[in-house]
């Protein structure tokens, strides 16, 4: 396919008075340089830029972002509406050009959250100004109705980050009862499966912090709502298993098959059944009744983690839509068996480092720490070597008392400007009496990323 024809004018010499913005951490950032503002004069060779980049994605990009289930989107879709809409051409542009370029896929995710969000180099902030005048023009009604799956996805990933409502969100997608279209279609309804989920979660901890009850004491309307998305997630399961054609792909020779996006989406929803039984019980140990359902996760999960390697072998720096993130990181924080912790923090590092929203490492990282809390409450280990000495042991399954229910990490800066790394976590649990204890506790994160 060829590049769409340049249009004039519609690039031109743009300016934007957009500045950096800042992080806002717990203490005053370190002197930094004038952030550089988003205005540029394009050369004369801008289309040839815009068509190098244009087949960048074609070639590299657009199979990289589109994961198992996307391929017929980003490869087919967008290229098709990329020649009549300016907005998506630009969007393709500037994905080609941040995809080529990531500018912080390789930084550390503590030096991230010091770092001012400055943009440094022409190429990205030609790739934002592209991305801002998509913005601005995608109002035509097709497109809309197009990207409104994956907006709603998106929102369902924002919920899972940041843990607010989600009233401003139409995370569920009207669908037949009597069957899916196509994998694409059993995705969709699972991503909103996904988004009651984790308000169904939410409420529940919001729940269990305000009362002092016995750990019988439920609330009804908890229980009901439970029962009604237990109910759901297991009709979804039977209208998946009658597809009868799961092909995610009609593109001539994409070399995907439904193996991946099928391993995907079974990971998925076994995650989602184990949090849904067990997000009402506030004892972690509820978890230890699903060593079967961990397990069917790992097991699924070398297929899926090799459906999105490249031509190389490699995975891809960045895939827009969430993979297999979600379920190995369920697994590797709430799974209490050693073994098959340590098989989830495998597979994660493993996966393709950025999903969405979501970054394998960093998260990885934070896993792998509380992983060692809870087998050896005694040590707190200082650095990655450690934690890797730590995790290179049996391991055991964690007391009651010294398992996490929720975490968090913060950075901030010293007088110095030396970056100061914070794990935070709460440990709940029953006394003797019924009683509901809470410990939060922090400690400094260990430095993965200085020589060991």
């Amino acid at each position: 396919m060829n590049p769409p024809t340049k249009r004039s004018g519609r690039i031109g010499s743009t300016k934007s008075k957009t500045g950096c913005n800042t992080c806002n951490t717990a203490s005053k950032s370190r002197t930094t340089q004038p952030s550089i503002p988003l205005q540029f004069a394009f050369s004369s060779h801008s289309g040839s830029r815009e068509r190098r980049a244009f087949e960048y994605y074609f070639h590299r990009a657009g199979p990289s972002l589109s994961g198992v289930l996307d391929v017929s989107f980003w490869r087919g879709s967008v290229l098709q509406i990329c020649r009549l809409e300016p907005a998506v051409w630009d969007a393709v542009i500037s994905l080609s050009t941040l995809y080529e370029r990531p500018p912080i896929h390789e930084s550390p995710a503590m030096e991230m959250i010091n770092d001012p969000a400055v943009v440094r180099q022409r190429h990205h902030r030609e790739a934002l100004v592209w991305r801002v005048q998509m913005m601005l023009g995608a109002t035509s009604t097709p497109m809309i109705s197009l990207l409104l799956p994956i907006f709603r996805r998106l929102g369902t990933w924002a919920l899972i980050v940041e843990g607010g409502p989600d009233d401003c969100w139409d995370l569920n997608p009207i669908h037949s009862y009597a069957g899916f279209a196509s994998i694409d279609d059993a995705r969709n309804v699972l991503c909103g499966i996904v988004a009651e989920m984790k308000t169904l979660d939410v409420d529940a901890k919001t729940y269990w912090k305000q009362t002092h009850d016995a750990r019988r004491s439920l609330s009804p309307e908890l229980v009901a709502r439970q029962n009604h998305l237990e109910e759901r997630l297991q009709h979804w399961y039977r209208l998946f298993h009658a597809l009868e054609c799961m092909q995610i792909s009609n593109l001539p020779g994409s070399g995907v098959s439904n193996d991946g996006a099928i391993a995907l989406l079974l990971m998925t929803y076994t995650s989602v059944l184990i949090e849904i039984k067990t997000c009402l019980d506030p004892d972690q140990t509820a978890y230890d009744a699903y060593e079967t359902e961990f397990t069917q996760i790992l097991d699924l999960a070398p297929i899926a983690i090799a459906s999105t390697r490249l031509a190389d072998d490699k995975q891809p720096p960045f895939m827009f839509e969430m993979g297999v993130f979600l379920p190995l990181f369920i697994t590797a924080l709430k799974c209490p068996f050693p073994q098959l912790r340590r098989r989830a923090l495998h597979f994660l590092s493993q996966a393709p480092p950025a999903q969405g929203l979501f970054m394998c490492g960093p998260a990885a990282d934070a896993v792998a720490v509380i992983v060692t809390l809870e087998e050896n409450p005694a040590t707190t280990p200082r650095s990655a070597a450690e934690v890797k000495q730590l995790l290179a042991q049996p391991g055991c399954i964690p007391a009651a008392t010294n398992r996490t229910c929720s975490f968090g990490v913060s950075s901030e800066l010293d007088e110095k400007g030396k970056p100061l790394n914070w794990l935070h976590y709460s440990l709940r649990y029953f006394d003797g009496e019924g009683r509901m204890q809470l410990k939060q506790k922090s400690i400094p994160f260990p430095d993965f990323h200085s020589p060991t």
